[in-house]
């Protein structure tokens, strides 16, 4: 199985990207905890230990897929370490999903989401009628985390982390600005994704990128 790994802060498109991919390529660390009722509303981060077994769980019971994009993982220096000691040889590429501060703000402050996953913003995708899903028209509503308040804190977390894990991935790593042309940089990520695995490369269409193109994103 081949291991992407998706990082960015909260609000970079992580998600949206997931929904691009083939259903359980894409696994998300933020919704399986709270899909296990853990409480992560005030930012901190759930202990390493925790966290870690968790995952190598899952990998290990899902190490018959083609590959997988993890979502939120690693988070810490910690996890950095102990993700590689067991699975270096199959991460294939490290994915920085790149934002400005008030970019993200703002997209978290003002997105809303539905039971079934799908989530919506006024400016980079608004839902066809206001307050209601596009996909199965249950009543939209604002996750009780999404404040500016606890944003900044999920902010300052994941500075303190960013330059102490993508020195564990340097040579896997390529840096992707999201600022601007949203949905297009997240079209072509899904492409690059899965440039490398043919059998799933019908889903996503008209998006050619190949491995040194992705670093260009928002820079030319």
């Amino acid at each position: 199985m081949d291991i992407y790994l998706l990082f960015g802060p909260p609000g970079s498109g992580k998600g949206s990207l997931g929904k691009l991919l083939p259903k359980g390529s894409h696994l998300s660390i933020g919704s399986l905890l709270r899909e296990q009722n853990i409480d992560c509303s005030n930012g901190k981060l759930v202990s390493d230990e925790y966290i870690n077994s968790l995952v190598l769980k899952y990998l290990k019971q899902n190490s018959q897929k083609e590959f997988l994009v993890l979502d939120g993982y690693p988070r810490t220096e910690s996890q950095a370490i102990f993700l590689k000691k067991y699975f270096q040889d199959r991460i294939k590429t490290f994915i920085h999903l790149s934002c400005s501060d008030e970019e993200v703000i703002d997209r978290v402050c003002f997105r809303e989401t539905c039971n079934c996953g799908c989530s919506y913003h006024p400016r980079l995708k608004p839902s066809k009628r206001v307050g209601i899903c596009d996909a199965c028209g249950s009543m939209l509503k604002k996750r009780s985390d999404d404040t500016k308040e606890i944003i900044q804190e999920r902010l300052s977390v994941y500075k303190k982390e960013k330059n102490k894990i993508l020195r564990h991935f340097q040579d896997k790593y390529v840096d992707v600005s999201v600022e601007r042309d949203f949905k297009e940089s997240l079209k072509k990520i899904a492409q690059f994704i899965l440039s490398g695995n043919e059998n799933y490369i019908k889903d996503i269409r008209n998006f050619p990128i190949g491995r040194d193109q992705i670093k260009q994103f928002g820079r030319e």
